[in-house]
């Protein structure tokens, strides 16, 4: 096949996959929720967990959300989504539901006061957390999502994720507004 052939032929799967991009986002207005639920997804992949904590290959990697937590229906979209060697799958964390069930856990506000040791587990149990700008302030959450300049970005509080054993990538932490350890 000549290049002029081989460049019309990518040029056409260039031009398809536009299109089809474009019919997606017209379907859907992507929001700030979605962006975020996206990030969190997508941070999962460049963490790993101690051996005893992480899940085996193929099996579920257990990321768990409150009740009245806005995020919950954006990340239930992602739900069956493969991250790395896992299947991603979004659980509602009730109050008496275990937590170390949890792989990561998206912390707010509300958990924090329906399930009162919440805070001292985050200090304990290998399980990567997120919490979204200034909710869960004064809880030691590995990964803070915030919007700036209508951008989403993300702080990492590396000497939290560190004291419970996670590893972060150092790709991911290229892409933190602030690493802090």
């Amino acid at each position: 096949m000549s290049l002029a052939s081989r460049l019309r032929q990518h040029f056409g799967r260039l031009c398809a996959t536009g299109a089809l991009l474009v019919a997606v986002l017209s379907a859907h207005a992507v929001t700030e929720l979605d962006v975020k639920a996206a990030i969190i997804v997508n941070l999962l992949a460049f963490t790993d967990w101690p051996a005893q904590a992480a899940p085996p290959a193929n099996a579920a990697l257990v990321l768990c959300v409150g009740a009245q937590q806005p995020l919950r229906a954006p990340l239930a979209t992602l739900n069956g989504r493969v991250v790395r060697q896992w299947v991603l799958q979004v659980r509602e964390l009730g109050p008496t539901d275990a937590t170390a069930q949890c792989h990561a856990l998206l912390v707010d506000d509300a958990l924090l006061v329906a399930r009162p040791a919440l805070r001292r587990e985050l200090g304990s149990l290998p399980l990567l957390s997120f919490a979204d700008a200034a909710q869960a302030d004064d809880a030691a959450v590995c990964i803070r999502l915030q919007l700036a300049d209508g951008r989403v970005g993300f702080t990492v509080n590396l000497a939290a994720a560190r004291a419970i054993g996670l590893t972060l990538s150092s790709r991911l932490l290229r892409l933190a507004r602030e690493v802090r350890e």
